[in-house]
């Protein structure tokens, strides 16, 4: 759980992590943005995974937010939550379709090529 302030003017916002190996939720304001998947088992396998959320403009307010996240990690399995960023949608978006060709689709394309 952290604060995170916002300037005026931002309207257009979303949330970016680089890279996760958990089952995560995200919550602002006490609005769920999303999540990664269940918390019960059988887990869902997030390893190395971007996430891009974007924020309803009605959550988000100028001066202070609560940022809230929540990760349910298999005990088998080392879990990590990179840092998280929260910015401009577009610039956001087009972050996360590098970062998810990278780590997924061109593991998946190696994977069947072999």
């Amino acid at each position: 759980r952290t604060t995170v302030h916002a300037p005026p003017g931002l309207d257009e916002l979303a949330l970016f992590v680089p890279r996760i190996s958990a089952n995560a939720s995200f919550w602002i304001n006490g609005h769920e943005i999303g999540n990664t998947g269940p918390f019960r088992e059988p887990m869902q396998r997030n390893w190395n995974h971007p996430v891009y959320l974007p924020i309803p403009a009605a959550w988000w307010q100028e001066g202070d937010n609560e940022l809230y996240v929540r990760l349910k990690v298999d005990r088998s399995r080392l879990g990590m939550l990179f840092e998280i960023e929260l910015g401009p949608r577009d610039q956001l978006y087009s972050r996360y379709v590098r970062s998810h060709f990278a780590k997924v689709t061109a593991s998946q394309i190696l994977t069947a090529l072999v």
